[in-house]
């Protein structure tokens, strides 16, 4: 007698003509080679192997989608769209060795690792918390600091922000207003919704 795998619960069991089914999980296929199932067999895996490559595609899609969006809203810039995805989002000045999700091109006041923005999911809810400490792209907290709605004292390296739709974060002279999910329908509709707010206060750098 041979030993052969059970093609439906993968057991190794000891094949018998007589009994043509699995000892295990008594699946009727027990027995058959995978290339010579009969053809109603062969249309249910063909079935199966569908709907896994189907759910591959979903969980990749779900993997890509946008959990919200920092719109550039700074005077005399252009109203640049950024996607957050869920994870860390890093922003920092644009540079050779460096490639921060939120890339900031013409502020000299931002640092090349400025800040970053860990999204996180709960069921259908998302968090947006802001850091500016050493857990970054260049391992230290940015040099002129990062500011929330206006107010004039920085975000320390041993503190958290929790971000709210309508937020605006400020890094160097440019300023971004968060814009989630729950209030707009895309990237689009965000920078739309950011240009008709009023400018936040912006913090002087020294």
């Amino acid at each position: 007698m041979s030993r052969i795998v059970c093609i439906n619960c993968g057991s190794s069991v000891v094949f018998s003509a007589e009994k043509n089914k699995c000892p295990d999980c008594n699946c009727k296929m027990y027995g058959y080679n995978i290339h010579t199932l009969p053809k109603e067999f062969k249309k249910q895996l063909s079935e199966d192997s569908k709907s896994a490559n189907n759910l591959n595609l979903e969980n990749k899609e779900v993997e890509n989608i946008e959990c919200g969006w920092l719109v550039n809203h700074t005077e005399g810039k252009r109203d640049a769209v950024f996607s957050l995805k869920e994870g860390v989002n890093y922003l920092g000045r644009e540079h050779k060795d460096l490639k921060p999700d939120i890339q900031v091109k013409d502020d000299t006041y931002v640092s090349r690792g400025h800040a970053h923005i860990i999204v996180e999911r709960n069921g259908n809810q998302l968090s947006y918390t802001l850091f500016d400490n050493s857990n970054n792209q260049t391992s230290k907290a940015s040099l002129n600091g990062t500011y929330i709605n206006g107010n004039k004292l920085r975000l320390s390296s041993k503190e958290k922000s929790i971000l709210k739709d309508g937020d605006t974060i400020q890094i160097g002279e440019t300023k971004f207003v968060l814009k989630t999910p729950d209030n707009v329908k895309g990237n689009q509709e965000a920078r739309t919704v950011v240009q008709q707010m009023d400018y936040q206060k912006t913090i002087i750098i020294q």
